[in-house]
């Protein structure tokens, strides 16, 4: 009831919040789930920036208390996130030991666990990566993972494991820079080529949307290691999205093409398929349209340009 009569009148800038702290600490320390769940779900809700400063390495020792529940240490990382969001003291999360920690974490078997843990890093990565370099392998190790299907039948979705933690790790990963150990970025190149490999569409829209979510994101992660090998496959995968009739697969395949178009060797394998591109200039949808203008743009050269301008020029003709 104290928790609920403190939800509901106090904000994260009342003052008499410091008065209930001391009481939050000590359920979050306690050894009774029901109130460490009350303290967590409190924190996240009503705790701003000064529960972050004070708090955060409370709500860290009860994901790290091996003796407690998934369901409360999912709780913790999850609460944690909330915290790493409303903090503008980046500090706080910023040191090794919290990026070893994490990184000693992410060996849980629970999934729920490992959601909320790869949710957790991605708030804190998206503001600076330095410190949580251990944990890339341990991405790459639970990637691996869920791609040999090693998950709890529970966690099939439409025979797919897991898809929404395969595509918040692979969003993780993009934050870093490419592995230095040889066999982890082996590892992890594997991993991509096998996403970007299967990914044939089925008639259930529902495994369709996960396939895809999960081959945007590994495309994206392709791009942010750089490796040339990788990139060309993606070029090729996006030009084929640009021939199908979901106009959300068309417009994220412009946008994937657009972020590849930097590196000129890439370029010049994207303006080979200017024809296709080309198509897309008169589409109903203005956001793809435009999507492809700029995409046309980023890839002309001397030998495309006229090319383009030609098309261009008729293009002015017949659209508004």
């Amino acid at each position: 009831v104290g928790y609920v009569v403190c939800g509901l009148f106090l904000s994260e800038n009342d003052a008499l919040l410091r008065l209930v702290m001391n009481s939050v600490r000590t359920d979050l320390l306690s050894r009774n789930e029901a109130f460490q769940c009350l303290a967590l779900e409190f924190t996240a809700n009503v705790g701003g920036a000064e529960f972050a400063q004070l708090l955060a390495a409370d709500v860290l020792s009860v994901v790290a208390h091996g003796d407690t529940r998934p369901l409360v240490r999912k709780k913790a990382a999850f609460c944690l996130l909330r915290l790493v969001r409303k903090s503008s003291d980046e500090s706080i999360f910023v040191s090794d030991d919290w990026g070893q920690r994490i990184a000693t974490f992410l060996e849980d078997n629970d999934i729920g666990v490992l959601l909320g843990l790869t949710s957790l890093l991605i708030g804190i990565v998206s503001k600076n990566y330095r410190g949580y370099e251990p944990c890339v392998p341990k991405l790459v190790e639970i990637l691996e993972r869920l791609r040999e299907r090693d998950v709890p039948q529970h966690y099939m979705y439409y025979g797919i494991p897991t898809p929404w933690l395969q595509v918040k790790i692979l969003r993780a990963l993009q934050y870093f820079p490419a592995p230095e150990d040889p066999a982890v970025l082996k590892s992890l190149k594997a991993a991509i080529r096998e996403i970007l490999s299967g990914n044939d569409p089925v008639k259930n829209p529902n495994k369709n949307n996960a396939v895809h979510a999960i081959v945007f994101e590994a495309a994206a992660t392709a791009v942010s290691i750089d490796d040339e090998e990788l990139m060309v496959l993606v070029v090729g995968l996006m030009i084929r999205f640009l021939a199908v009739r979901d106009a959300n697969l068309r417009y994220l395949a412009l946008e994937n093409l657009g972020r590849l178009s930097q590196p000129r060797q890439i370029a010049r394998a994207i303006a080979k398929h200017r024809t296709t591109i080309i198509a897309c200039l008169t589409d109903p949808d203005s956001a793809i349209a435009r999507g492809a203008l700029n995409l046309l743009f980023t890839t002309a050269n001397k030998e495309t340009g006229p090319d383009i301008v030609d098309e261009l020029l008729s293009l002015i003709e017949r659209t508004d």
